[in-house]
């Protein structure tokens, strides 16, 4: 992004805007310069990119042809790191030192670069996949671009494939590149061409032998965890300067090429022919012989050691046993007596506490039963006693009725009696007391004229009875009128 926001404010005669002006009239640079360009470009387009394959789209490689290459990290490292200074859109300020740590730590855009290659690696067999080192260029440019042609199905001839490797030599780009000095100008900051060196080794001039080893010690780590037959070349410092891939002048420089890519990197050969080939294998089979023979040696003398030792074990075994077995004997023995004494202590205690538990069972329920019994007794003589009792209260309460009845009724006879005597008593006194003050009286006065004895009777008690008057007066009355009927 920066990259593209850079390239967007540079002049309208930088090689880019011109080419972004030839492939897209009448579009927006601001909206992806690369990318409209790459949609435009005609075919067969050739597209340039530092992303890894996890980043580009998953058919890339069931669409396109795709050419891939790897260089040695030393060198990679020191290149990048004149790019990061050069490009005014990155600007690095920072030392080498300072850059080779962010570069084995991956915080540099285009990173991390174990990871680029092996996702590169995993596909290594994909038919439209082509691995290409960038020493084996330097070293055999004929043979990769014989190679290239093959894969990319160009069919160009030998002259043609020279012509190539004229036009693609480092001092070709660099001569061409000079050329667009002034148009570039304003991209870099001090340096003239994109192209510095072009070399194999040129890390030495650069690199610390501490950043060296820091950069050995991590490419060591990032292929053992890339496995599968994966290995790098590591440049170590060699007795002889200049030193490139390919060129054997001599056995040290045999001696440090080291953890090499697989032969289907280079066609079945190492970079430098079938000599290398016969020198490794000759290497790897006398030191096969030598380690073979270490170890007869060596399972010889343990084998006859494990049979002492056994032999020695063997006796000491037997001892052990036997004092183990008569331990063991004397300790079961122990363990017998002891487990029968518990039996038998067991059993006479349980005998005793099941006899126990017979004869408090038994007590229980004679009690129980005695108690049962005894409940139902008292409660029929309760039940006989309240039934008694009830009776006897109903009787006498009976009894005691009739007599107050009886008794009622011969007090009312009695009063009745007593009444009707008093009252006759009461009629004759009534009677008598009326002839001798009363009716006697009148008759004196009135002479045979008077009425009878009923009839003045009647008159007194109408007079006393209806009409309240006492009895003198209800006498008078009768006198009254009794006179006046004369």
């Amino acid at each position: 992004m920066l990259i593209h926001d850079h390239v967007a404010n540079l002049p309208a005669s930088h090689p880019f805007k011109e080419m972004f002006k030839a492939l897209c009239p009448g579009q927006d640079i601001t909206k992806g310069l690369m990318l409209q360009v790459t949609e435009n470009a005609p075919d067969p387009r050739t597209i340039k990119t530092h992303m890894p394959l996890s980043l580009l789209p998953p058919t890339l490689l069931d669409t396109c042809k795709v050419v891939c290459v790897a260089r040695n990290p030393k060198d990679t490292v020191v290149s990048y790191f004149k790019q990061c200074q050069m490009k005014k859109a990155i600007d690095f300020q920072g030392s080498l030192e300072t850059f080779v740590q962010y570069f084995v730590e991956d915080e540099l855009i285009y990173g991390p670069y174990w990871l680029f290659l092996k996702e590169v690696w995993e596909k290594r067999h994909h038919p439209n996949l082509h691995l290409l080192h960038f020493e084996d260029l330097k070293s055999d440019v004929m043979t990769e671009l014989q190679r290239l042609n093959t894969f990319l199905g160009a069919g160009l001839s030998e002259d043609q494939l020279e012509g190539v490797a004229k036009y693609t030599s480092f001092s070709e780009m660099k001569a061409r590149a000079e050329a667009l000095e002034e148009k570039n100008a304003e991209e870099r900051k001090g340096m003239k061409t994109f192209y510095r060196k072009g070399e194999v080794g040129s890390w030495k001039a650069s690199l610390t032998p501490e950043m060296a080893a820091k950069m050995d010690q991590w490419t060591e780590d990032r292929v053992a965890r890339i496995g599968d037959g994966f290995k790098f070349l590591l440049l170590k410092d060699l007795p002889t300067a200049g030193f490139e891939l390919g060129t054997l002048s001599s056995p040290l420089q045999d001696a440090n090429l080291c953890h090499r890519l697989p032969n289907n990197w280079g066609d079945g050969c190492l970079g430098g022919g079938g000599v290398v080939v016969v020198v490794v294998v000759v290497v790897v089979v006398v030191v096969v012989v030598v380690v073979v023979v270490v170890v007869v040696v060596v399972v010889v003398v343990v084998v006859m050691m494990v049979v002492v030792v056994v032999v020695v074990v063997a006796e000491v075994v037997v001892v052990v046993v036997a004092v183990m077995v008569v331990v063991v004997v004397g300790v079961v023995v122990v363990v017998v007596v002891v487990v029968v004494i518990v039996v038998v202590v067991v059993a006479v205690v349980v005998v005793v506490v099941m006899v126990v538990v017979v004869v408090v069972v038994m007590v229980v329920m004679v009690v129980v039963v005695v108690a049962v019994v005894v409940v139902v007794v008292v409660v029929v003589v309760v039940m006989a006693v309240v039934v008694v009792v009830v009776m006897v209260v109903v009787v006498v309460v009976v009894v005691m009725v009739v007599v107050v009845v009886m008794v009622a009724v011969m007090v009312l006879v009695v009063v009745g009696v007593v009444v009707g005597v008093i009252f006759r008593a009461s009629k004759d006194s009534m009677a008598a007391v009326n002839r001798r003050y009363l009716i006697a009286p009148l008759q004196n006065i009135a002479g045979s004229q008077l009425p009878s004895e009923e009839e003045v009777l009647g008159l007194l008690i109408c007079r006393i009875e209806v009409e309240k008057k006492s009895v003198r007066e209800a006498a008078n009355d009768v006198m009254k009128l009794s006179l006046s009927s004369d």
